[in-house]
């Protein structure tokens, strides 16, 4: 590596904003000392905080930094059982951090343009602002934590709490982030001996893979771009399998989905080009929308290179726009969200009554557990409990649970079932699919995510079964709008008055997700509309109730009866009003 390459040097010569508050007896050689950075796209700060130039950017990132250097994130460290955990604290007051930017980093990236990126240089024995010693947490949840605090504030999201949808994905981009930082800090000598070696044509094939399975073009360009101009600059050939001298050109091949994407960027359909922005694995379109806004685009400049020439969007494509960043899950967090979950708060429930197994049927059975069979296995000789089948009522499949995924065994089962029997102030609460925690479970992958839709949560306490995008919820008079639709929540009447005709599927859904986060019973609704749309949401909640139907009579309607109360409800009601 080069001799002359120093860490600290680089962070500071190419820094655009530094808060350099290393203590004087900081050493650089140190190897307990640790180097974190993490980084943003421009295309987040030009839809999600209207960012027109660098300017702006800088301006944003300097208040995220402002805070960030006076922080204070607050831990809890166990030490041992039956002893008070240790509240600690965490802050950056004794470090170095830097923000760079494309103008800072030119020296650094003069093969293409980077994106926002922070740098903090941490010493090996870090005090915070109290003079006390504290940690940057295993795997640096700490200080993830601190830095996504702040970011949070900002309404930010860093690279470090970005969900990366495959795990592939981020192998790829450690890859390159692997073989940028070699290239930046090797010697000439060092790299030279490496190309002897094939050192770095192992490396290049293992990167030319990982790009194949994910098509991240910006990193995989980053990569060999870097070595494209290392090479050049050495007058050094290195030949790919295909037998291409990487010195002379790099191929870049596009996936069938680039393809696709690169196709609609081309036709111009403002509403399909919004749709490609939204998703968050469209890089080719992120791209396009960063250099559109001025800013130099490493993706844009190699495909204009090869003669894929992409007109600028119009600015007028992003009005309105907001993107919604899927942020990392920990590990609990994602558990509470699964089957297993909510089942096991509904065994753990009913294990507080029931006095025998049979019992056990007949109340998970009231809670929307239909046709239960139990599970028994052969284990040391002798039939063993293991679990039980049940159809789940939301969608009529057949789920098989065994205990051992629920951390529980039958043995536990038998013990709370011998001390309920033996108890004489048991009381049975009414036990109803309503209250299950099964009701509650929605698949991860049904469930969405779109900001209104999160609004819609805060204001009803309710997961809405539609897809929200596109439309503004004003909390206040709880008036939902969007392009052609206006839908109104007044009370003890909810309102659709105004809407197109290919929408009205979509908004009786709506309607009735929040007639059942009021509480209301759909069956005894009063509906008043056109005949087309009275019979819609007959037919919806006729759905609704097939999902729902479990051996409770309360979910047991018929068709007949549905004819029969829809109506009577008068003091709850739907209306609607007019059809564009």
């Amino acid at each position: 590596m080069s001799k002359n390459w120093n860490l600290k040097s680089h962070i500071l010569d190419h820094s655009a904003t530094t808060v350099n508050n290393l203590p004087d007896d900081f050493d650089i050689k140190d190897e307990k000392n640790t180097h974190f950075t993490f980084s943003i796209d421009i295309s987040q700060l030009i839809i999600n905080h209207k960012c027109d130039n660098q300017q702006d950017i800088d301006k944003v990132m300097n208040d995220f930094l402002g805070d960030l250097k006076i922080h204070s994130y607050l831990f809890t460290e166990s030490h041992g059982r039956g002893r008070k955990p240790i509240t600690r604290s965490l802050d950056l007051t004794n470090t170095l951090i830097a923000y760079h930017n494309s103008a800072s980093d030119a020296i650094n990236s003069k093969n293409y343009s980077v994106q926002p990126h922070f740098h903090i240089l941490v010493p090996g024995r870090l005090k915070n602002k109290d003079g006390k010693s504290t940690k940057l947490g295993k795997g640096y949840t700490h200080l993830n934590k601190l830095i996504n605090e702040v970011a949070m504030k900002h309404n930010l999201v860093f690279n470090i709490d970005e969900q990366v949808r495959y795990e592939k994905d981020k192998s790829l981009k450690d890859s390159a982030t692997s073989l940028t930082w070699f290239l930046k800090r090797s010697s000439d000598a060092y790299f030279t001996q490496k190309i002897d070696d094939k050192t770095i044509l192992k490396a290049v094939d293992s990167f030319q893979k990982h790009y194949e399975k994910t098509g991240n073009l910006q990193y995989y360009i980053k990569g060999m771009r870097d070595l494209h101009e290392r090479l050049k600059r050495l007058d050094l050939n290195l030949y790919n399998q295909d037998g291409v001298n990487i010195k002379d050109e790099y191929v870049i091949p596009l996936l069938e989905s680039q393809h696709q994407e690169i196709k609609v960027l081309q036709s111009g359909d403002a509403e399909a080009i919004r749709k490609l922005l939204k998703d968050r694995n469209n890089k080719i379109a992120r791209a396009l929308l960063e250099y559109s806004y001025g800013f130099d685009n490493i993706v844009i400049d190699e495909l204009q290179s090869r003669g894929l020439y992409l007109e600028k969007l119009d600015k007028n494509v992003i009005k309105d726009l907001h993107i919604n960043i899927e942020k990392k899950v920990s590990k609990k967090d994602k558990y509470a969200k699964t089957l297993n979950y909510h089942i096991k708060q509904d065994i753990e429930n009913v294990l507080n009554y029931a006095t025998n197994e049979k019992h056990f049927k007949e109340l998970m059975q009231k809670l929307g557990y239909q046709d239960i069979k139990m599970k028994a296995k052969t284990i040391n000789a002798s039939r063993q409990r293991v679990g039980f089948s049940f159809t789940n009522p939301h969608n009529n499949k057949k789920v098989v649970i065994y205990y051992n995924n629920l951390n529980m065994n039958y043995s536990h089962l038998k013990k709370r079932f011998m001390e309920n029997s033996k108890s004489k102030k048991l009381k049975i609460p009414h036990l109803t699919y309503k209250n299950s925690k099964l009701k509650n479970y929605i698949p991860v992958e049904n469930k969405p995510v779109t900001f209104q839709n999160k609004v819609f949560k805060r204001l009803y306490q309710f997961d809405s079964s539609a897809d929200l995008t596109g439309f503004y919820i004003d909390e206040s008079s709880k008036e939902m709008r969007s392009k052609g639709t206006l839908i109104q929540d007044k009370g003890c009447k909810l309102t659709i008055a105004k809407q197109n005709s290919e929408d009205m599927q979509r908004n009786i859904k709506i309607l009735l997700d929040m007639a059942m986060a009021k509480g209301w019973d759909l069956n005894k609704l009063g509906i008043s509309g056109s005949s087309e749309f009275r019979q819609a949401v007959k037919d919806e909640i006729e759905n609704i109730n097939h999902k729902k139907q479990d051996t409770n009579e309360e979910f047991k309607y018929s068709k007949d009866k549905l004819k029969e109360d829809i109506g009577r409800q008068g003091s709850k009601s739907l209306e609607f009003m007019s059809v564009q």
